[in-house]
């Protein structure tokens, strides 16, 4: 019989195989199902594609490089993913796909980045696994290596963050629920060694609060964000393992804040942590036996 488990789940993608598994709030985790998996998908993007899920998980997107192909799955209950549709005729140079309310349907839109050119395009999906086209963009900086989408002002839309490791760079902008983007706040001296930017509720603001992740030098960094943007430090970390490839957020204990989940795939390591709301995190459990192999782990 399964245990109690939190509401959330991981998908952990490996050499064609996609393993689902689901955490309790000891920090263990419960095999749902395995899957054989096309070993080309390059993105796997979480968000709510499907009218119709009722799962209180997040819905699938696959996305390949190689193979031009977007493939929509919706999330069941215990873990199965069931097929929406498949698109083989997809650009196959994005280098960011990113899912955020952007248009207000309810529903995840995404933002289509191509690192390349530059180039970038705005789709709202139909709840059946299709997107249209909402505007695109042939102007954006050919620089960017992370693109989020939070709640970083008072707009009913979600907002972005952009960030640029080769000059320091950091932008906010605002979405206008048309395709439509405006600057908001720009950082130009930010630490150019960021790998990973995660966003969470990791204090008591209104507004999405930050973690940053530095591996060259094992440093993080949690910031909360005001309503204009201003980044306040709330506590800053120097002994990060430095081998760290993932670290995603989600409901590992009781706490009103979330908890966060580290993945090192050089050595086995997966260890959760809870969050005090104020910056300070504390281990609830480090497995040790993990698999080497996971390219890809997603929260679903």
């Amino acid at each position: 019989p399964r245990s109690t488990l939190f509401p959330y789940t991981t998908l952990f993608r490996s050499t064609g195989y996609g393993t689902f598994w689901s955490e309790s709030q000891d920090g263990s985790i419960s095999l749902q199902t395995v899957n054989a998996f096309r070993q080309t998908w390059s993105l796997i993007v979480p968000g709510r594609y499907s009218s119709k899920s009722n799962s209180g998980r997040l819905d699938v997107l696959f996305y390949s490089n190689s193979d031009s192909r977007g493939e929509f799955y919706q999330s069941g209950k215990l873990g199965d993913i069931h097929q929406l549709t498949i698109d083989t005729g997809w650009r196959g140079t994005w280098a960011n796909i990113v899912p955020g309310n952007f248009s207000g349907s309810g529903l995840s839109d995404l933002l289509f980045y191509e690192k390349l050119t530059g180039f970038a395009e705005f789709d709202r999906s139909d709840g059946k696994g299709n997107i249209a086209r909402m505007s695109s963009f042939n102007n954006f900086r050919t620089s960017w290596s992370i693109i989020l989408a939070g709640n970083f002002s008072d707009s009913p839309f979600d907002d972005l963050l952009f960030y640029d490791p080769t000059s320091g760079v950091a932008e906010f902008y605002k979405v206008d629920g048309k395709g439509g983007m405006t600057l908001l706040k720009s950082y130009s001296l930010l630490r150019t060694t960021w790998s990973i930017i995660l966003k969470g509720k990791f204090s008591d603001s209104p507004f999405d609060d930050l973690l940053f992740y530095d591996p060259v030098n094992g440093v993080g960094e949690f910031y909360s964000v005001d309503s204009k943007q201003l980044i306040r430090l709330l506590h800053s970390y120097t002994n990060f393992r430095k081998s760290w490839s993932t670290i995603l957020k989600g409901k590992f204990s009781n706490s009103p804040y979330d908890g966060l989940l580290f993945y090192d795939p050089t050595n086995g390591v997966g260890e959760f942590y809870s969050n005090d709301g104020k910056g300070g995190i504390a281990l609830i459990k480090s497995h040790t036996d993990w698999r080497k192999t996971w390219s890809i782990v997603q929260s679903l």
